[in-house]
């Protein structure tokens, strides 16, 4: 077996949306299965991650916003 350390990777996805959260999330599993270390950064110009997908609480009930729906 090959005893040479994995040399640490940079990776930086961006954008937040759920395409972007998709593959970092993705990369990440993929790398922690692999043993091999890494540095992954994810960029999003917005204050909250997730893109047009917002949800939102109010008066008990759960309201859910979309590219397709509000």
């Amino acid at each position: 077996m090959n005893d040479v350390p994995h040399k640490r990777r940079s990776i930086i996805v961006i954008g937040g949306g759920i395409s972007g959260l998709s593959a970092a999330w993705r990369v990440q599993q993929t790398f922690q299965k692999s043993g091999a270390p890494i540095a992954l950064q994810l960029l999003e110009r917005s204050s909250a991650t997730g893109g047009s997908l917002q949800s939102a609480a109010r008066d008990g009930f759960l309201f859910e916003a979309g590219p397709d729906c509000f």
